[in-house]
């Protein structure tokens, strides 16, 4: 599997499963800074990917979090956690949060 992570803001960390990995390769597109991860992951098997990234940003007009599966016989489940708040947690505004399935 390869996880594509697109961000104004540079990567400070990033851990699967607890263990830290540094990006398979970054790059620049449209304004956005893209770090590859490439990742092997088993049928039924249940990674934790956590990304810290560095910087301010400005929330005032909101925020965007796009996620976007690729195309599996056996499609991703994801959830997502903000700042220790899990997506389904009605205290956090997602607004910002599109999922597209592919």
């Amino acid at each position: 599997m390869q996880l594509n992570l697109q961000s104004v803001l540079p990567i400070v960390k990033i851990t699967v499963d607890g263990t830290e990995r540094a990006a398979d390769a970054t790059t620049t597109g449209q304004g956005f800074l893209v770090s590859r991860v490439d990742l092997q992951i088993a049928p039924q098997e249940t990674v934790k990917i956590h990304v810290d990234l560095a910087g301010p940003l400005d929330l005032s007009d909101g925020y965007h979090l796009m996620l976007r599966n690729q195309a599996a016989v056996h499609p991703l489940t994801t959830s997502v956690v903000i700042n220790g708040q899990a997506v389904d947690d009605p205290q956090l505004n997602l607004s910002g949060v599109h999922h597209i399935e592919p």
